[in-house]
């Protein structure tokens, strides 16, 4: 008859007992445990032991991860074969170090240990010691915390046989034993990977290992082990030309600009000029269209031609292979209702609402939020054509200047990756867009008032909430960025700046040509009555027509037409010298036009013609054409 025993630290202390007077002996160990605490226990008897064979049972082992650190991986999941959450507990008071070395030690001199290679194989643990003593059940060799149900110990039935009771049984244990020890179908050696378990907790680790584990801790759901994710879901795309033609620093970008897509509906890549933002949004390009999804490249008329090249079959296309299949359209045909792209896309037909991922270069063009109430302007448009109507449109914004002036900037541009809901991430802790930037704002212009030598006291004072969100929607790095985390003999190093030489060189060696000075001297002196109509109307007349052209909003007067003509004559003045900044041919031509328009003018009053009031401003420049 077997006798009970009810608890594991009754089991041990047993062990304990039979190997005392023992020299010599054969241990033969079948377990799923050998904590480091119940070693500590054994080890004094232990060292009269002349062999010890483990085979350690079910799948215990340090998770090793393909793509994370592997000693990051055993630092933070030390082996489980070890450790229970009795001994994490301990481990944490940091009286393990000396336990560990010593197991280390004992195991590599004495110790044969082998493993289970499926756990399905063994039901049960047992422990045998010579011929005579047998311990068997499903207790584990470790230590645990008394459980308590009710306010009434835990009950455990495993079962101690000893010699006396069946002899038999114990030698059938040791043949099953020897059955797993010698086929290697059974088993198959584990000892380094114990020691090498046991010498990560006793290891001693520098400052700089112990930094890195605490990101890795916090930020290591966020690695690169993404790059190998995302190639091992789509063969394709790892196979893309585009794909096998970017620097590890470009992959990394794509892959989070994927993600950022896919969870938050949007993503602003702005690493610095240089860094090549195209090539990283073709990669993207590419991985939704190997989804099927439809792409509509938003770009400024004059990058048409640089987009319009990587989707067609030239020789000189590097990435032809790709077949990319995105429409293209500028910025300026958000303005038009009819009429044919430069792409040849016909704009009264087109279903601007048909596209599952829009990527505008050059975002901060729409950094502006410009609404009239007569006609959309392109802002509007975008978001209400495009964006609100799409079924579920992403956004892919591109700018290395997202902001140029305030935060006001980034807002109207997330406000496009949003659809224009402010409380769009108020599930991840942002519950307001808008007034998470404008406290950032609102610190940014304190700080900037002050002295501002220290950007440290700036950076503590930003909002948490601000940076959570730059975090999510936003991916930026300059080159000392990449040349820091990035420096490798494949990536080369980026041209060294110069320092820039001045030189004021004059306009004309003879002197005979006037300064600029001089010449903004002589275009103050310009009437340019032909844009100030209302200057020259009769004073019994001028209330009316002031009545007339005057801007209310709300039956409130706020702007007059004398006013708007004054800033008018003024951009005029203004526009002249920028066409001789540029040219003497361009200044020649806007004065041949002033005339003309002047001529006309006259031409017109003399014979009692009629005119419009409204003159617009000329040669005006689109920023994005």
């Amino acid at each position: 008859m077997a006798d009970l025993i009810s608890s594991q630290d009754e089991i041990i202390s047993l062990v304990n007992n039979s190997l005392k007077d023992r020299k010599d002996s054969v241990v033969n160990i079948l377990n799923d445990k050998l904590t480091l605490s119940v070693f500590s226990e054994l080890e004094k008897n232990l060292q009269n032991v002349s062999e010890i064979n483990f085979i350690v049972r079910g799948n215990q082992s340090a998770p090793i991860k393909k793509e994370l650190d592997h000693e990051f991986e055993l630092v933070s999941n030390p082996n489980d074969v070890l450790f229970n959450t009795y001994e994490i507990t301990e481990k944490n008071k940091l009286q393990y170090f000396h336990k560990a070395k010593q197991m280390h030690k004992f195991i590599s001199e004495n110790v044969n240990v082998k493993k289970i290679r499926s756990p399905d194989m063994v039901k049960g643990n047992v422990l045998i010691i010579d011929n005579d003593i047998q311990f068997q059940g499903t207790s584990s060799l470790e230590f645990s915390k008394p459980k308590t149900i009710n306010g009434l110990p835990q009950v455990n039935f495993d079962s101690f046989i000893t010699s006396s009771m069946d002899n038999a049984q114990i030698q059938r244990s040791r043949e099953l034993f020897a059955t797993l020890w010698n086929n290697s179908g059974y088993t198959e050696d584990y000892k380094e990977e114990l020691l090498e378990s046991l010498s990560y907790i006793y290891k001693e680790y520098s400052p700089e290992f112990l930094y890195f584990f605490t990101l890795h801790e916090l930020f290591g759901n966020q690695l690169d082990s993404s790059v190998e994710r995302i190639e091992s879901d789509n063969e394709r795309f790892k196979k893309s030309k585009i794909w096998n033609s970017l620097y590890s620093f470009q992959k990394d970008a794509v892959v989070s600009a994927i993600q950022r897509i896919n969870k938050y509906n949007g993503c602003i890549i702005a690493d610095s000029v240089g860094l090549g933002k195209t090539y990283e949004a073709l990669a993207v390009i590419k991985y939704f269209e190997l989804r099927q999804d439809n792409v509509l490249v938003l770009a400024p008329a004059k990058l048409y031609d640089n987009w319009d090249s990587f989707k067609n079959n030239y020789r000189d296309n590097p990435l032809k292979d790709d077949r990319f299949s995105y429409k293209i359209l500028a910025h300026t045909d958000l303005s038009r209702y009819k009429g044919y792209s430069k792409s040849g896309l016909d704009l009264a037909r087109l279903d601007w609402s048909n596209f599952d991922l829009i990527v505008i270069d050059e975002s901060h063009n729409f950094r502006n939020r410009v609404e009239q109430k007569d006609h959309m302007t392109r802002y509007q448009k975008l978001l209400q054509e495009i964006i609100r109507k799409g079924k579920n449109t992403k956004v892919l914004l591109l700018s290395a200047t997202p902001v140029n002036n305030s935060l006001v900037d980034l807002r109207n541009q997330i406000s496009i990756i949003t659809s224009d809901r402010d409380y769009a991430y108020a599930d991840e802790g942002i519950p307001s867009v808008s007034q998470t930037l404008i406290k950032a704002q609102r610190e940014i212009n304190a700080w900037s008032q002050g002295d501002r030598m220290n950007k440290n006291e700036l950076l503590d004072s930003l909002p948490s909430e601000f940076y959570k969100l730059l975090e999510m929607v936003t991916i930026s790095r300059s080159r000392k960025h990449i040349t820091n985390y990035y420096g490798d003999a494949n990536l080369g190093v980026f041209p060294k700046k110069r320092k820039p030489l001045t030189y004021r060189p004059g306009i004309d060696t003879e002197n005979e040509v006037m300064q600029f000075e001089a010449v903004n001297a002589e275009l103050e002196q310009l009437i340019l009555c032909v844009y100030s109509p209302m200057a020259y109307i009769l004073p019994e007349y001028k209330e009316e027509y002031r009545e007339k052209y005057a801007t209310k909003i709300g039956g409130r007067e706020v702007f007059q037409h004398e006013d708007r003509e004054a800033i008018n004559i003024k951009l005029h003045r203004f526009n002249l010298c920028k066409r001789l900044e540029s040219s003497v041919y361009a200044f020649g031509k806007t004065l041949e036009r002033i005339l003309q328009r002047i001529t006309s003018y006259v031409s017109a009053l003399e014979s009692g013609g009629i005119f419009s009031m409204y003159v617009p401003m000329t040669d005006a420049v689109s920023e994005d054409d």
